[in-house]
């Protein structure tokens, strides 16, 4: 049924087991103490230049960061020089006589007079009270009334 072949494979015989040698540590004598110094002055070269490229890479980034507020900033510039000059527009649009004239007119119940009359002062009481003592030119006793368009 079964074939001989298909049978339990064979077992090696068993080996003797090696013995290992003790190992010890053996100091290189061959590397002399230039070769040390030129290994250690590379790995000394390597490391400065990581070090350099790591910095870099630092100032790089405090760079962008820096340039990122200044974007920030810039856009913000922007938009408070949009709203000044909105405002500025509005308060033009308020402080027009026309729109002052229009609220006078129509809220408050004001009307434009007929006539427009200016008063002056007469010579003797603007000499009072500037203090001029020269009273040739006082001739007028009180307050001298002009229509409009005509002068004292």
């Amino acid at each position: 049924m079964t074939s001989p072949a298909a049978a339990a494979p064979e077992r090696a015989p068993k080996q003797a087991r090696r013995v290992r040698p003790t190992l010890r540590l053996v100091r290189s004598e061959g590397v002399s103490r230039r070769a040390r110094l030129t290994r250690m002055l590379g790995l000394a070269t390597v490391a400065g230049i990581f070090g350099v490229l790591f910095g870099l890479a630092a100032f790089h980034a405090e760079l962008a960061q820096g340039q990122y507020q200044l974007d920030d900033l810039e856009r913000h510039l922007v938009a408070l020089t949009e709203q000044r000059t909105e405002l500025e527009l509005q308060a033009e649009e308020l402080e027009s006589p026309d729109r002052i004239a229009a609220i006078a007119r129509d809220q408050i119940g004001m009307v434009s007079p007929e006539s427009v009359h200016d008063i002056y002062p007469s010579a003797r009481a603007a000499a009072g009270i500037l203090g001029a003592t020269d009273t040739v030119n006082a001739t007028a006793a009180g307050p001298q009334v002009a229509a409009e368009g005509e002068a004292p």
